[in-house]
C-alpha cells in the first residue's frame, strides 16, 4: 500500500513557477530567487522527460538544485553584477 502525499506537480506548472521567480528576481536583485527559478525549471523539464512517484520528489530536487546552485554560483553573481555597479558609482561622483 502506497500512500501520496501530493500528486506529481505537472511539468508546465514547474516551469511557470520558475519563470515567475526568475522575473520576480530582477525587482528583488538578491540574487536568491534566481537560483529557485532556475531549479524550479531545471525540474519542470526533468518532470517532462521521467516520471516523478509524487510532489515530495520533485520539491525535493528542486531543494537540491537550488541550494546548490546557490551556495555555488550566488557570490560570483553578486561580484559580477553588483560591485561592478558600485564601483561605477563611486568613479561617476569624483
Amino acid at each position: 500500500m502506497e500512500i501520496t502525499i501530493i500528486e506529481a506537480i505537472s511539468p508546465i506548472i514547474l516551469m511557470a513557477i520558475g519563470l515567475v521567480l526568475i522575473a520576480f528576481e530582477t525587482f528583488v536583485m538578491s540574487f536568491v530567487l534566481i537560483w529557485f527559478g532556475v531549479g524550479f525549471f531545471t525540474v519542470g523539464i526533468l518532470s517532462h522527460h521521467f516520471t516523478f512517484n509524487d510532489g515530495i520528489w520533485q520539491l525535493a530536487t528542486v531543494s537540491i538544485v537550488s541550494v546548490l546552485l546557490l551556495f555555488l554560483l550566488r557570490m560570483k553573481f553578486v561580484r559580477y553584477f553588483l560591485e561592478d555597479d558600485m564601483r561605477d558609482d563611486f568613479w561617476s561622483q569624483h
